[in-house]
């Protein structure tokens, strides 16, 4: 587990699974390490790169879970498109991100 103290005040924590890899993140308050809000569960693909990142409605941890996240990746593995869905407004889609590569001429890859 590793957390990181963003503010003094609040806090991002990180568990890790054998692999090596982030499984869940959430954030607490300074001395109320036990109170978790915006809780989220990695999944990985096959391949192991981030599919996506899931949560329980407005945040909390939750055996009923849907996509907070979703990562999609060309065939060299790199990331193209991020999609974000709000898990206080029944999962909206709230944002979405592409991601495109160029080589050093110019040229799309």
């Amino acid at each position: 587990m590793n957390i990181l103290f963003l503010n003094g005040v609040e806090l991002m924590v990180y568990e890790y699974d054998s692999l090596g890899r982030i499984s869940r993140e959430w954030k607490s308050g300074a001395g109320q390490e036990d109170f978790k809000i915006d809780y989220l569960v990695y999944r990985y693909n096959t391949k192991s790169l981030l599919e996506a990142k899931e949560s329980g409605i407005r945040g909390i941890i939750s055996e009923n879970r849907q996509d907070a996240f979703q990562y999609f990746y060309n065939e060299k593995g790199r990331i193209i498109k991020q999609k974000e869905f709000d898990p206080y407004f029944e999962f909206q889609q709230k944002s979405w991100a592409e991601f495109f590569y160029y080589n050093q001429v110019g040229d799309q890859n």
